[in-house]
């Protein structure tokens, strides 16, 4: 918040107020291409013959969420947030702890400007997945330090419902391209499951 840009890198980290978010139209258009290609890609997932009942789910959950998360991204796309560097792909697994303190962070690939809420969508969806309650007490706690106007607090539901569909259609992708190899490995179809669980539920609020 604090960032002061040395000008060698400006395109990617610097501060600013009343800008559009980057992701929310980057994510729009993966929702189109995702949306583009479907058929194709579920046929193609399908003759893997891997991870086959989370294909099965994905094929048939996808479209039934994907109006109502395109419809989130176009309106958010029209709206103004204060910017400045994030990681962006903050999730427990790039967290290190001793004991319950966290003693790093570790994967800064993805880092750039953005709105805050790209980190909690990510780091609180990947922590507590739809646990409402525990939704709420992580955003209280993170208040505590920076209040979020009501704009940047809608913007965190809807960079975490549009997460969660991208990550389902990536996963998609993965199997489909050959990407995921046969025999399935326990972490990846576990992460699989996960997601379908969480695409399961988005659907059900929808």
């Amino acid at each position: 918040a604090t960032f002061s840009s040395d000008g060698v890198h400006g395109d990617w980290f610097y501060l600013a107020t009343a800008a559009r978010s980057p992701a929310t139209g980057e994510r729009r258009e993966r929702v189109d291409r995702f949306s583009h290609n479907w058929t194709m890609l579920c046929g193609q997932a399908h003759s893997r013959g891997r991870l086959g009942t989370a294909v099965e789910q994905i094929s048939d959950l996808f479209p039934r969420a994907v109006d109502r998360i395109r419809d989130e991204l176009t309106t958010a796309t029209r709206q103004e947030f204060d910017l400045q560097p994030c990681l962006r792909d903050i999730w427990h697994d790039n967290l290190l702890f001793c004991g319950e303190v966290v003693s790093g962070v570790i994967d800064a690939s993805a880092c750039r400007a953005e709105n805050v809420a790209t980190d909690l969508a990510r780091l609180i969806g990947s922590l507590v997945g739809d646990d409402h309650d525990r939704w709420a007490r992580a955003l209280a706690v993170y208040q505590q330090t920076n209040p979020l106007d009501p704009g940047e607090q809608a913007l965190v539901g809807i960079l975490d419902r549009s997460g969660v569909l991208l990550a389902a259609a990536v996963w998609l992708e993965r199997i489909a391209t050959g990407l995921v190899t046969d025999p399935v490995p326990p972490s990846i179809a576990t992460r699989v499951g996960d997601v379908v669980r969480r695409l399961e539920t988005l659907v059900e609020a929808s």
